[in-house]
């Protein structure tokens, strides 16, 4: 089974999303969009196939168009 992790990340807070391969939500949360916040919120999964990021500015311009 593979695992992703998604990063939603702003200024203060990232919103962490780790998922399996069939969308099966394992783990989620809001941390301190630090580095080291998040690795260790993370852990050392070595299963991770990948991980994903977006800015949250441009979540904006999702929504509104």
């Amino acid at each position: 089974m593979a695992i992703f992790a998604g990063l939603n990340v702003s200024d203060k807070t990232t919103h962490v999303f780790v998922v399996t391969d069939d969308g099966a939500i394992q783990k989620r949360g809001v941390v301190a969009s630090d580095p080291d916040v998040l690795a260790k919120w993370l852990g050392k999964r070595a299963d991770l196939v990948r991980v994903v990021w977006r800015p949250a500015l441009y979540l904006r311009f999702y929504i509104m168009g």
